[in-house]
């Protein structure tokens, strides 16, 4: 079976079980992902067209315009652009860069049209599930005898919805940063099992620096303390630019993470004493009984690894 063959076939069941296996859309989108990426890599330009055109035309034949917008959006035209620069012969982190902005675009984009067409961007809708699991939880609650445990602890039954429907209006309201964390991870999956089977494959497709060697780029860090800025001054009364600001937060924050844990992993790989060990066990302890205080330090330690470069990976 030829490579255009197998990758028409593997996209379009990717397609199918998107609409069809709703469970497993997301993993049917990132295998939808994985074969665009590979046909950039295996196939001619045109080629790649036919198969995202196929791909489009059955999405849209089985599901309609809206959810056609949605998929198409968030994880068809990262994938698409990173097919088209694989094809192009680019590197791991210029599919990585653009594949992430093209995600951020798209999501953009479909939150400013479902908002402009709908006048909302599904924040209602999200709402009005969240209630629902909350009146499911007390009816639990008063079922199983633990609400009785509470009141006994000085906890009222109007303590504990007051309570989770605040906690569900915060959930609500970063909604946005839902949505943007769903595609940016998409890509990073994307793209890490594209590298993962052309490995196996003894396929040098991609090249990726060892986890210890990943750096954020510093222009990230501005975005982070602009975000900040904006949640700083809308916090006292409760201003838009406060869930701007604190929804491009939620985004940032773990991906500083991934390159805080990155920086801190390399300076305990060089350690060549016992304290190596105890820095570990310190690391694990912390994640487990403090793990607030962990994801601040691994913030901080992003954010300022990517300023600094002590560890001269861009040099």
């Amino acid at each position: 079976m030829s490579a255009f063959v197998l990758l028409v076939l593997i996209s379009l069941l990717a397609c199918i079980a998107m609409i069809f296996l709703p469970v497993f859309s997301y993993i049917a989108a990132i295998i939808w992902g994985v074969a665009l990426i590979f046909s950039g890599f295996k196939l001619e330009k045109n080629q790649i067209i036919i198969i995202f055109g196929t791909n489009i035309l059955l999405l849209f034949g089985l599901t309609g315009d809206s959810t056609l917008f949605f998929y198409l959006l968030f994880f068809g035209l990262p994938a698409i652009v990173m097919s088209i620069l694989a094809n192009k012969q680019k590197g791991y982190y210029e599919l990585q860069k653009w594949g992430i902005a093209s995600a951020v675009i798209g999501v953009t984009l479909f939150m400013t049209t479902s908002y402009l067409i709908l006048g909302d961007i599904g924040i209602n809708e999200f709402n009005e599930e969240l209630n629902n699991y909350m009146e499911e939880s007390i009816v639990w609650y008063e079922e199983s005898g633990l609400l009785e445990v509470y009141e006994d602890l000085g906890i009222t039954k109007d303590e504990i919805v007051s309570t989770m429907e605040d906690l569900f209006f915060n959930i609500s309201r970063h909604l946005p940063a839902i949505y943007f964390l769903q595609a940016i991870f998409a890509v990073f999956l994307m793209l890490y099992l594209t590298l993962y089977l052309s490995k196996k494959r003894d396929l040098n497709y991609l090249e990726k620096r060892p986890f210890t060697q990943e750096i954020m780029p510093w222009q990230l860090v501005w975005v982070f303390i602009l975000a900040l800025s904006l949640w700083l001054f809308g916090r006292e009364d409760m201003a838009p630019i406060y869930f701007v600001g604190s929804n491009i937060i939620a985004v940032k924050v773990p991906i500083i993470i991934y390159f805080g844990l990155a920086a801190i992993l390399y300076r305990i790989q060089i350690i060549k004493s016992k304290l190596k060990t105890v820095l570990i066990i310190i690391l694990v302890l912390l994640t487990m009984f403090l793990p607030l205080s962990i994801i601040v330090f691994l913030t901080l330690i992003g954010l300022f690894d990517a300023l600094i470069d002590y560890r001269k990976v861009r040099t």
